[in-house]
């Protein structure tokens, strides 16, 4: 997420985005796809959500037209894209790391799945949008793009995945966060830290929290399991 960050900072996100606009129809459709997959399989399926959609909103107000069909669209294209690589969402991240597989080969394992899915989905909204898909081209001014920074961002993410390969991961978020306290350390206050906890509460291994509190006897036998019930009511 941090990565990510730096990169829209960087303004790589906003010349794609200027690009993407300045086409036209079906060419404009299948660079977002595209690029809403890739963008999913490498930064994560949330994040790459975080700059697809506003740039439909943004697409949708310049060309005075209602894009809501291709925000759901695109939507299942960042879901398809995010199962392409280990590092796209939280369960391919558990997965990657319970059957020790190498980075290529999940990708190859799942390269076939992404690439029926996204057969299907070209299909589907071809049968849907049809020729109904016109957008006038849209001229969008000069954006600034902070090379050092893509490139640093960039270089961040192939080192995090290096290092999350050979059980390093948490030096690659020491390096991240130095990073980003040197380039842009305003950027540690724009994380979405709840969106971070819900995720380290969905996924906390409870097995081995019950564990502990047995080996310790924190609860007592008779009132378990009305606790149980009480932290299950309170994380919901």
């Amino acid at each position: 997420m941090l990565i990510s960050k730096l990169l829209e900072f960087s303004g790589a996100f906003s010349r794609i985005s200027g690009r993407i606009i300045s086409l036209s129809g079906w060419k404009m459709l299948l660079l977002l796809l595209m690029v809403s997959e890739l963008a999913a399989a490498i930064l994560m399926n949330d994040t790459a959500l975080f700059f697809v959609i506003p740039l439909i909103v943004t697409l949708s107000r310049v060309a005075k037209t209602d894009f809501s069909d291709l925000a759901i669209i695109l939507t299942v294209a960042v879901n398809i894209g995010s199962a392409l690589t280990p590092i796209s969402n939280p369960q391919n991240i558990i997965i990657w790391n319970h059957f020790h597989l190498s980075f290529t080969e999940f990708i190859t394992a799942m390269f076939p799945f992404f690439l029926l899915s996204t057969g299907f989905l070209l299909i589907t909204t071809y049968v849907y949008l049809g020729k109904s898909l016109h957008i006038n081209r849209v001229k969008m001014p000069p954006i600034a793009l902070d090379y050092k920074l893509m490139l640093t961002s960039i270089l961040l993410l192939i080192v995090n995945v290096m290092l999350a390969q050979y059980g390093a991961e948490v030096l690659g978020v020491v390096l991240t966060v130095l990073a980003a306290l040197l380039m842009r350390r305003k950027l540690l206050l724009k994380l979405d830290y709840p969106l971070i906890l819900i995720f380290c509460l969905i996924f906390m291994d409870f097995s081995e929290i019950s564990h502990l509190i047995n080996y310790y006897g924190i609860l007592p036998t008779m009132r378990a399991g009305c606790t149980v019930i009480l932290i299950s009511s309170l994380l919901s």
